[in-house]
């Protein structure tokens, strides 16, 4: 019997059964099959009627099989989705990131007359869409960013909302160069897939961050020490190296790196600032920072010396 996937950014989704993932292909190959062969049919068996209108006919079913081919790959390449698997509520994803398993992906695959390898079929109607978030967002109001987190006044949400991504939180490594001027303060990364990231100096995040890109930034810090974090995108709205995030002891700084899609900070009043390219910006207190479909809060907190 199925079983969900027990975490990470596969939690709670729930295996398609052998029986599921043959029904979904017998119906995205069965349409194209189907109107090949009444189109050989209609071509090749000689029957009492005119031959042009015979001839027009195979030809459309021919064009409306490879238009459904087509179709077939765009979907499942971008969406994880078919005809089939929409019918049967299905969606076929990368096992190690839950993204769509690519056009490009495809394309080779069926080259070769294989199917790509690493994938898995998941059953929306009895688990969670692995296109979902894997965990709750933290929201804006829920956080303190200028009072420490254990002084921060409870409220009927802050009692109620869980608190996502518990246990995960994550030490990054130091890296050589300029220390936070205050060392009275630390702060907290809260990213929407639920992980938490103690920032002590600097961050660089994006889908597969490259501390090289620092040489063209135009940012404060640049050697190549810099810790980087890979963001989980199951929209493929991030860039590799996305953004620079940096702490100096009182205020969390982001400078976009030139991100296809943007970054922008959204206020508590809900105020929308779209950052200019390799310009290094103080994030105001209770702002989220939003790279592409991806957001991020962030808690500062009093750092008690021994």
């Amino acid at each position: 019997m199925s079983a969900t996937v027990a975490g990470g950014l596969l939690m709670n989704c729930w295996p398609a059964r052998v029986g599921e993932r043959r029904a979904a292909l017998a119906i995205d190959a069965g349409v194209p099959v189907l109107a090949v062969i009444v189109a050989l049919g209609l071509l090749l068996v000689p029957t009492a009627g005119a031959e042009s209108t015979r001839t027009l006919v195979a030809v459309g079913l021919v064009i409306l099989a490879a238009g459904w081919l087509i179709g077939f790959v765009w979907m499942l390449g971008s969406h994880g989705r078919s005809v089939g698997r929409l019918l049967m509520r299905l969606r076929t994803v990368d096992s190690q990131t839950a993204s769509a398993v690519s056009v490009a992906s495809l394309l080779r695959s069926l080259s070769t007359a294989s199917w790509p390898g690493g994938t898995t079929t998941f059953n929306l109607k009895r688990g969670r869409d692995p296109h979902s978030p894997a965990f709750l967002s933290l929201p804006a109001d829920h956080l303190h960013p200028d009072v420490p987190a254990e002084e921060a006044p409870p409220t009927a949400e802050s009692r109620t909302i869980p608190e996502p991504g518990s246990g995960q939180r994550t030490d990054m490594p130091q890296r050589r160069g300029r220390r936070a001027d205050t060392a009275g303060d630390g702060v907290t990364l809260v990213f929407d897939s639920g992980q938490r990231v103690d920032l002590t100096q600097s961050l660089l995040v994006g889908r597969n961050p490259q501390p090289t890109m620092l040489a063209t930034a135009g940012a404060s810090n640049d050697d190549e020490d810099t810790p980087v974090f890979a963001w989980p995108d199951l929209s493929r709205t991030l860039s590799k190296t996305h953004a620079l995030l940096e702490w100096d002891g009182r205020h969390l700084w982001v400078t976009d790196l030139g991100s296809t899609n943007g970054t922008t900070l959204v206020g508590e009043d809900a105020g929308v600032t779209t950052l200019v390219p390799q310009v290094r910006t103080r994030v105001p207190g209770g702002s989220r920072v939003v790279s592409g479909d991806r957001a991020m809060s962030f808690e500062i907190r009093k750092l008690v010396a021994s």
